[in-house]
């Protein structure tokens, strides 16, 4: 398994964190995979949304499944905005 990683910048939750968001990334994650695979083994992406536990300066509109806010053992997080109701980002849909 190669990472956690955003497949739409509302989910995004480190500034370091692999994207899956856009089809720029594809070239990138084929190369990585294309490296595990001559090794010899089997290449996985885990594909997330962070919801409301994103770094605030990564992602300063929180979102997530409900309106609750997430615990967080290193800091107090705001209450993210729920995804209820259909929000548009870009033009796509994001439920």
């Amino acid at each position: 398994m190669v990472e956690y990683s955003f497949v739409n910048e509302s989910g995004r939750s480190e500034v370091n964190q692999l994207g899956a968001h856009k089809d720029d990334c594809i070239q990138g994650m084929a190369s990585i995979a294309e490296a595990i695979h001559e090794s010899g083994a089997k290449a996985g992406f885990q594909l997330t949304h962070c919801g409301g536990k994103a770094q605030l300066d990564v992602c300063p509109d929180l979102m997530g499944p409900s309106g609750i806010t997430v615990p967080a053992y290193d800091r107090t997080l705001p209450k993210p905005r729920d995804m209820v109701q259909r929000t548009y980002i870009n033009g796509i849909a994001i439920l």
